[in-house]
């Protein structure tokens, strides 16, 4: 079974020139939940990360701990919207797991 980081690729990361801290992986990890959890902005995926670190340690590396709302912020403004298609529930499979 994929792991849901299986889907968010360093390849896809906008963020090579800007010498990215926090893992791509990660961050879109977070904003994901975040998302389904009905968080809208960075600042709801930086409490979202904050609330839930200890289950997300479970399954997410976070090497320089939960990312501030200045790294979503930074990563959503250099992505392009049609590299979420790529992610887009249509082309993810129901059987995903997070470990």
């Amino acid at each position: 079974m994929p792991t849901l980081c299986s889907y968010f690729n360093e390849e896809d990361d906008p963020r090579k020139s800007n010498a990215p801290r926090h893992k791509f992986c990660d961050l879109m990890t977070i904003s994901l939940l975040c998302a389904l959890c009905g968080g809208e902005t960075a600042v709801d995926m930086e409490h979202f990360g904050q609330m839930k670190e200890e289950f997300l340690r479970e399954f997410l590396d976070l090497p320089y701990g939960i990312p501030c709302h200045d790294a979503y912020s930074r990563l959503f403004r250099l992505m392009k919207p049609t590299s979420l298609h790529r992610h887009s529930p249509s082309g993810m499979p129901t059987d995903v797991s997070f470990a």
